[in-house]
């Protein structure tokens, strides 16, 4: 809850929503898919990356935090907040360094403004940017 009231101040997401992959930059291109690890093995699709090539980051972490991603709006990012706050808290719980304990409180600000958009209604325009 903390995270979703945080979101509106820190401005850490930085691309545009958009309702699913036909409203995507490279909505055509399977490759183009962001996906974060579900329960077990499974990968859900979170959304789609608008860049031309591969940039190399962490994905899907990094790319809540880039403008280049377009989160689908009916997407499962509070599940991907839920287990980003699931494991700050068992890294916190194990004592490591504060540093190791928000590695990802950026990521976790980001996907919290992606839920808020989303739940108020904020989601984009939709709009197609030029990828780079």
């Amino acid at each position: 809850a903390m995270a979703v009231r945080l979101a509106p101040i820190a401005m850490a997401f930085l691309g545009n929503i958009v309702a699913g992959p036909s409203e995507a930059t490279r909505g055509d291109d399977p490759a183009s898919v962001i996906k974060f690890k579900g329960s077990g093995s499974e990968l859900l699709p979170v959304g789609g990356c608008g860049f031309l090539r591969n940039c190399g980051l962490d994905v899907p972490l990094a790319c809540y935090t880039c403008p280049k991603m377009e989160p689908w709006a009916d997407a499962p990012h509070e599940f991907v907040l839920s287990e980003l706050l699931k494991d700050r808290s068992r890294r916190e719980s194990m004592g490591l360094d504060e540093k190791l304990v928000q590695i990802h409180d950026r990521t976790i600000v980001a996907v919290a403004e992606v839920v808020r958009r989303i739940a108020s209604g904020k989601a984009g325009d939709g709009q197609k940017r030029n990828p780079m």
